[in-house]
């Protein structure tokens, strides 16, 4: 992982020790309390976790802690094996999912969140909620013709690239303020108008 995230700089940084070092800095509780957090069964032995890491990863955790409960958060979120189309272990997946909901609820301009000026309105909400990054990707990415039907997850047969044509986009009429345009149309007259009266009278001189 980390030779794909920094490459050659791996040699001059271990980006894994560093994530290690900085659970450890925070203070941050062992792998096995947040599994209990996640709604997982506790480990009270290492052969416990054989339910989320592989058993010759086990072993290796087994001779380099004393007990399961020494083992640190990022070393056993980096063993752990990926959820079914994920990139991410159990454990990540569950920290990530806690950590976007309360960021979601805490958000006051969050889009569905409502009872404020700018709060978007059903018709609005419907058309976010019909569009999504799929939609994003082909409007803004260079060259793209086509994107997975839900480009988050990994590439399968269920999920098989689609023609960005089909893929449904935004209405934007929705936010179109027929006020606005009246109230355009009416300064641009006013505005004429004052042109016309600051312009000065033109005289025409009689004949020599």
């Amino acid at each position: 992982m980390a030779n794909r995230a920094v490459g050659e700089w791996h040699a001059a940084s271990d980006v894994i020790a560093i994530d290690i070092m900085r659970d450890r800095d925070a203070g941050l509780q062992p792998y096995n309390a947040y599994r209990k957090l996640c709604g997982m069964k506790p480990a009270h032995t290492f052969e416990d976790l054989h339910d989320t890491i592989d058993e010759d990863k086990v072993e290796i955790l087994s001779r380099y802690y004393d007990i399961v409960d020494d083992v640190d958060l990022m070393v056993g979120i980096y063993m752990e094996r990926m959820i079914p189309d994920g990139f991410v272990g159990p454990t990540l997946y569950c920290i990530m999912k806690h950590n976007l909901l309360l960021w979601r609820h805490s958000d006051k301009f969050f889009f569905e969140h409502g009872g404020f000026p700018a709060a978007l309105t059903n018709r609005q909400l419907q058309e976010v909620r019909n569009t999504g990054i799929a939609r994003i990707i082909c409007d803004n990415g260079i060259g793209v013709t086509h994107v997975p039907s839900h480009p988050f997850l990994r590439h399968s047969p269920s999920n098989d690239f689609v023609p960005c044509k089909k893929v449904p986009g935004i209405d934007l009429t929705k936010w179109k303020d027929h006020k606005c345009s009246y109230k355009h149309e009416m300064m641009k007259r006013n505005k004429e108008e004052e042109t016309k009266k600051a312009q000065p009278a033109q005289t025409t001189q009689p004949p020599a």
